[in-house]
Order: C-alpha cells, then structure tokens, then sequence
C-alpha cells in the first residue's frame, strides 16, 4: 500500500493516493511521535477539540503544515504534539494552535477530544492539486520579523553587499550510507559552476559540509560564509533561509523548509525522489523550487549542466 501511494501521490493522484498513505499508520513502527495514537474514524471535525499528532521530521512538517490553516478555518480548537526543536517555529506560524512536546500534557487538554495523524489531514484538505497549490501559495511556514531582520544584516555585512546563496550538498541520515550516496551531489563539479560569480555563498549543510568543501572553495576563490552551529536552531535556520537571495540544495530537509517559506532554489534530486517533488520541474506543493532530476543513480553531469543554466537564468534576472 505505501509503494502504491508514493506512486500515486508522485503522479498527483491525491484521492487514491491518500487512501493508500493511510496503511503507514499500522506499521510496527509508524513514526508517529510519542507514539500516541489517532482516533479520528473519517468523519466530520467542525467545532471539534482537536489534538493533532506530529509525525516523522521537519520535512513533513514542511509539507503537511499547510492543512493546519483549512483546520483552524472550522472553528476548531486544536493543540498539536509535536518534537521540542519544532514547537518554536510552528508556534509562530500558527499562533492560535497550542502546540507542546510533553504528552504527559495531554490529559490537560479539553474532552471529549478527536486525535488525528499529522499526515491525515490531506484525506480532508487535500484532494486535488489545485487544492495543494492554493495552500502552497501562502509560505505555510514563517519566520521570525526580528530573527530576519538580525540576519539580513548580518549577511550584508559578512558578504559585503554581494546577494547570498545557500548550499547544502548531501543528503541522506547520518549512518544511512544508501541514502547518502543516493542523494550527495559532487561538490567539486557543483562548486566550479559557482566560481566566478558575484555571489556569496552559505554553509547550510547540517553539521558542515567538511574539509574537501572547504578545500575546493578556497581553490577557486568562492567566499564561502559558515556559522557553527546553525543548522542545530531549527527557527534559527528558518530566519536564514528566509534572509537570503537563494539556495541551492540536494534532497533534504532544506529544501523542505526552503519551500515552505516560498524561497527560490534549484533541488537537485536522485532518481525515484520524495513524492512531494512530482515527476516535472516544478510541484504545486512548492511553487518556489525548481527541481532538477537525476537521469539514474549517481549520474549527476547532466544534473550540473542544468544547475548551470539555472544560475545563469537567475543572473539574467
């Protein structure tokens, strides 16, 4: 049922896929967080006590966080649990909602009370890609006013007035050595097609991208900007992002965030990618990401050639 739904939800067959994605919740291990577990039965949740349950990372939170908006738009009243390192953010984006990480607070919520999966609000909300788009068209995700404005000055200062780009080069967990070698770009052949251009970049991988990044930068001239650390502050990360000119990534969570606060980037994805990313060059869940797709596994020049041209439209811009 979860292969049959990746399938269908990359072709943006939401009725049919949604219906399948629905099985991830009687796996052993479903991701949920806490693992609490849902009991919504389908059926209608106007003027409901809601708790909605987070699930899996902050890339889904990225994409699902959308649907919290038709949500609170019924007059429901809504908590959600969720991982401490989101609850910052996420309280941001959505004030009205209470969001908390202790599921010892659950028993204080107000009854009777319908639980219901993070991932399962598209089964109300999210039936048809006009749907999906119209959602995507406000960021679903925000900033903090003062965290921008503290790093758009700081950029400015550390890139001497040049625009800024964000990079992120691997992808895959640490210790998931498939994922890894699946999703990586190959940083010399990305960095030579930066070399050149007014432009400043920023270190955005998640734990840095490591001495061979640094050491080919240095090699053709790139300014490279790193901050220690960043990526740990999830808010932190999202002020950032929202701060710069653009960012250009492998598949990962920042490309998640990157879209789901409307920032123009170019992704570069592996064959057989996350079913947000469509099968095209652009998907309705982010309309600010242009996607570039690897032709097979681990071939990535023809990916480099049109990162190329890309950057070279950007420039044109």
């Amino acid at each position: 049922n979860l292969m049959i739904a990746r399938e269908k939800l990359r072709e943006f067959n939401f009725c049919e896929g949604w219906k399948h994605y629905a099985h991830r919740l009687k796996l052993p291990n479903n991701q949920l967080h806490f693992n609490e577990i849902p009991s919504w039965d389908g059926s209608d949740l106007h003027d409901k006590n809601v708790l909605v349950i987070g699930e899996q990372g902050i890339g889904d939170v990225g994409y699902f966080a959308r649907f919290l908006h038709p949500l609170l738009d019924q007059g429901n009243n809504i908590s959600m649990l969720c991982e401490s390192r989101m609850r910052d953010f996420l309280q941001h984006s959505f004030p009205s909602i209470f969001f908390f990480s202790n599921p010892n607070q659950i028993s204080l919520l107000p009854k009777p009370m319908t639980r219901i999966a993070l991932g399962s609000l598209p089964l109300l909300f999210g039936s048809d890609i006009d749907r999906i788009h119209q959602l995507g068209q406000e960021a679903p995700l925000l900033a903090r006013a003062s965290d921008q404005k503290f790093w758009r000055e700081r950029l400015q200062i550390d890139a001497h007035g040049l625009p800024v780009v964000g990079l992120s080069l691997h992808g895959g967990r640490h210790g998931d050595e498939y994922q890894q070698r699946k999703r990586s770009l190959p940083i010399k052949e990305i960095l030579q097609i930066l070399a050149g251009r007014d432009l400043a970049f920023l270190d955005l991988q998640h734990k840095s991208h490591g001495e061979e990044f640094s050491a080919v930068a240095e090699e053709l001239g790139l300014k490279i900007l790193h901050y220690p650390n960043l990526t740990d502050d999830i808010s932190q990360l999202l002020a950032v992002l929202s701060s710069l000119n653009g960012l250009i990534t492998a598949q990962q969570t920042n490309a998640h965030l990157a879209g789901a606060i409307g920032l123009k980037s170019i992704v570069v994805l592996p064959v057989v990618s996350h079913f947000v990313y469509g099968l095209g060059s652009r998907t309705p869940w982010y309309p600010s990401l242009k996607l570039v797709r690897a032709n097979a596994f681990g071939e990535w020049k023809s990916c480099v050639d049109q990162t190329r041209n890309e950057l070279d439209e950007w420039h044109d811009q």
